[in-house]
């Protein structure tokens, strides 16, 4: 009886801090996920740095949640992905912009596939930019965009592809090109140094963090 009683308070216990932290209000970093006017349209932008947070709030979450469901990747393909250990070396940086449909299709496209591949959304910086392709502190000039959505892949430090716009077969495919092009072409990749601000899921923002970025291999339109 002595047993069964204890057995009750610890699960009693148990239960309430799960509860607890279940209930602890989110901190939001109001750096985050900001929106301006656009000026032409003037409906709202997300502008600046976001997470996926802002893409699901109220004025987005309309193509977020329809384009999230309805795609399905390559199965083939993501079990590749899963197997390849360097894709959780790699750190991803997005250029899009919450008015361009690009963007609003690729996105959660991409949010999916890196879900069913169990990858840390720590490890990913989103910008958005306004129709300039700008940002309010020109965080991704670094970046020389000219079309979005923009997706940056480095290992270790170094640029080894982007898909930009649309990718050429799939966002799957091509993220599994770019990854099986680390060993292949190490020699046709050209360092250049950046500088960006991390970001992660839960609206905190870290200080700027300098990055070794390579160009040339990848997947481009």
């Amino acid at each position: 009886m002595k047993s069964f009683s204890y057995f009750l308070i610890l699960f009693f216990l148990v239960s309430q801090t799960v509860f607890a932290q279940d209930n602890e209000p989110k901190v939001v970093d109001p750096n985050v996920n900001q929106r301006v006017k656009d000026e032409k349209s003037q409906n709202d932008i997300l502008i600046g740095l976001c997470n996926r947070d802002g893409l699901q709030s109220d004025l987005f979450n309309s193509f977020y949640e329809k384009e999230y469901n309805a795609y399905s990747p390559d199965a083939k393909t993501m079990d590749l992905i899963k197997k390849n250990p360097k894709l959780y070396n790699v750190t991803i940086y997005v250029v899009m912009a919450s008015w361009c449909e690009d963007s609003q299709q690729q996105m959660p496209r991409l949010f999916k596939i890196l879900d069913q591949v169990a990858y840390d959304e720590n490890d990913m910086t989103i910008f958005c930019v306004d129709k300039s392709k700008k940002t309010p502190l020109n965080e991704t000039d670094q970046f020389k965009i000219t079309l979005v959505p923009t997706i940056i892949f480095n290992y270790r430090g170094n640029e080894i592809g982007r898909i930009i716009e649309k990718p050429k077969v799939s966002l799957e495919k091509d993220l599994l090109s770019i990854l099986e092009s680390i060993d292949k072409k190490p020699e046709t990749i050209k360092k250049t140094t950046t500088t960006t601000t991390k970001t992660t899921t839960q609206n905190k923002t870290t200080s700027p963090k300098t990055t070794t970025n390579k160009t040339g291999t990848g997947v481009k339109k």
